[in-house]
């Protein structure tokens, strides 16, 4: 017999609880459990390329080509929607040489030529030209021309 873990027991017991006060809609997230599929694992980097050719992105040393988007599901990377062999654990270090259209990640830290918008909780930007936002909640921020706001709540800005 399977034994059951006390904190899924624990979301079914808070869903139940909110279920009964009229509470509809919500989803108990299981992604914090180191066997959780990876379809739930949380995103971990969001990178859109736009309408741009192949761009090379590279991702703690390792070489993409991206035609339109890479993303990061966990420790899996998938390049235009093809799972890639190789695995991502900890922090991540990404440069982009290329345009991004709009980049969002968990961590680590972001290098880009061309950028509209790039959020990161926690990591260092790093961008040539902006054509939109940029956010960080913890990191630095250095960039040439900014058409649109950047900001960090946690970290340095220094535009050049």
């Amino acid at each position: 017999m399977k034994k059951k873990s006390k904190f899924r027991s624990l979301n079914i017991i808070a869903l139940a609880a909110l279920l009964s006060l009229g509470v509809s809609g919500c989803v108990v997230s299981t992604s914090s459990f180191s066997r959780t599929p990876s379809s739930l694992q949380p995103e971990r980097l969001s990178l859109n390329v736009g309408k741009a050719a192949h761009n090379n992105v590279i991702i703690n040393g390792q070489s993409y080509s991206v035609a339109k988007e890479i993303t990061v599901f966990g420790s899996g990377i998938y390049v235009d929607g093809k799972k890639q062999p190789e695995k991502i654990y900890g922090d991540m270090t990404v440069i982009v040489h290329g345009d991004v259209k709009s980049m969002n990640t968990v961590n680590g830290n972001v290098k880009a030529n061309n950028v509209r918008t790039i959020t990161t909780t926690s990591g260092n930007i790093k961008a040539k030209n902006v054509a939109g936002n940029i956010e960080t909640v913890s990191g630095d921020v250095s960039c040439g021309d900014v058409s649109g706001s950047v900001s960090s709540i946690s970290g340095k800005i220094t535009l050049h």
